[in-house]
């Protein structure tokens, strides 16, 4: 019997995974074509999102909260860098680290792609908005967190 159990609980949980991975994958297109209205890749506005959440960060900082492997970011950068969206400052206190902000290029495109965002597709980020946070005691961006922080 507990072999069985283990089977259901396995398929409940790669479920969960599946509906996890066709929402990102949804989310993931409606951001490349937000992205195409400023002539940038997802991937490239999804760096200066995560970005404009912090004042500046080193470059495994940003990995980190991008989820995005380092390379990558590197890749990224180096084209945001030309775009003059990204600007390099050497850390104050140890030259040898770089940390990277957005210019003011940057942070007006960032602002802009996210008022786009919001003015086109406000209703559905309202129901949205509100499905995540209508559990009674712990909504489900805290959860996900839990289950995150479970697999570190």
């Amino acid at each position: 019997m507990e072999g069985h159990d283990n089977f259901v609980k396995f398929q409940d949980i790669y479920g969960f995974y599946n509906l996890l991975r066709q929402i990102t994958r949804h989310i993931e297109i409606s951001r490349d074509k937000l992205a195409k209205n400023f002539n940038l890749s997802g991937a490239q506005l999804h760096l200066l999102y995560n970005l404009s959440l912090k004042e500046k960060c080193n470059y495994s900082e940003l990995a980190k909260q991008s989820g995005l492997a380092k390379n990558t970011v590197s890749i990224l950068v180096k084209s945001l860098l030309k775009e003059n969206l990204l600007e390099q400052i050497p850390e104050p206190r140890d030259g040898r680290i770089t940390l990277l902000t957005l210019s003011s290029k940057g942070k007006e495109l960032v602002h802009d792609a996210v008022l786009e965002a919001v003015l086109n597709d406000s209703k559905r980020i309202r129901l949205l908005s509100e499905r995540l946070y209508s559990s009674k005691d712990k909504d489900i961006l805290s959860e996900l967190h839990y289950i995150l922080d479970f697999f570190k």
